[in-house]
């Protein structure tokens, strides 16, 4: 016979993540760099995912209209990615083909000045905060 005594009630949560939610490239395959990456074609995952907008409307309405990165048509044709606030970002997922030092280059515009933009690469803020002119 065997004999035990219950001495407390263990309850064990589990964390099942919402599959929904999971990061990956747009389109379904990474950016290759060398090469370009227009802004409007952030990674897939939503929300806190693959972007963190404040609000959760498209202000501008165009391009992945359901989604809350605010997208609007450029007058030169294709589309940008507008009314940016401070905190909101955005991810791409890249393929780097070879070691090497890159460029950066970006068309940037505000309304109003003191704005600024940095790039980080595994979350690592690799350009340090640049002022949008």
């Amino acid at each position: 016979m065997i004999r035990f005594i219950i001495l407390s009630i263990l309850t064990i949560s589990f964390l099942v993540p919402d599959l929904a939610a999971q990061e990956n490239p747009y389109g379904g395959t990474p950016w290759a760099i060398p090469g370009k990456i227009e802004a409007v074609n952030y990674d897939q995952g939503g929300e806190g995912v693959a972007y963190h907008d404040l609000d959760a409307n498209n202000q501008g309405g165009q391009y992945r209209p359901n989604e809350g990165v605010d997208v609007e048509q450029c007058s030169e044709g294709g589309y940008n990615v507008g009314w940016i606030d401070t905190g909101e970002w955005i991810k791409y997922t890249v393929s780097v083909s070879k070691t090497g030092v890159y460029e950066i280059r970006m068309r940037v515009a505000s309304t109003s000045s003191g704005g600024t933009i940095h790039i980080s690469f595994n979350d690592k803020d690799v350009t340090g905060e640049q002022t949008v002119p």
